[in-house]
């Protein structure tokens, strides 16, 4: 792992198969998040870490192993709130959701201006890694 930052932006996981995929879209997912975290020491996400705020059971064990390899490793990942990531805009629900779940087991740090986030998650208003500062807009109610 090299002290590289990655940027992945929504990448929407699920582990059931999309119906206008012919490729298995969890394992392809899961394969292109473990070499971005097999190869940055600093990952963060762009908003929407998984397709609806709950991921299965199967799915969601797949991705805490994931992460906690990478932590083990001494890797950092930050999540952007994104609107998939909550039920209905509301982000509150947050501590329902697998971004809640990660961000609890200390696998994500979730990067949040609007002090809404439960500070049970620990949530931060910036990042600052290797000098760049990373900062994020409000999530807003779509008009």
């Amino acid at each position: 792992m090299n002290n590289s930052i990655a940027f992945v932006v929504d990448p929407q996981i699920q582990f059931s198969n999309p119906a206008n995929r012919i490729d298995n879209y969890f394992e392809a997912l899961i394969k292109k998040l473990s070499f971005i975290l097999e190869n940055n020491q600093y990952v963060v996400i762009l908003g929407d870490i998984t397709e609806f705020p709950v991921l299965d059971m199967q799915g969601l064990i797949i991705l805490i192993g994931m992460f906690q390899k990478h932590k083990k490793q001494g890797g950092k990942v930050y999540s952007l709130l994104g609107n998939h990531d909550i039920y209905n805009w509301n982000i509150n629900t947050i501590t329902k959701s697998t971004l809640g779940l990660l961000a609890k087991l200390g696998l994500i740090t979730i990067i949040d201006r609007s002090k809404e986030v439960p500070d049970t998650l620990n949530p931060v208003e910036y990042v600052d890694i290797e000098g760049w500062r990373i900062d994020c807009t409000l999530l807003k109610t779509p008009h």
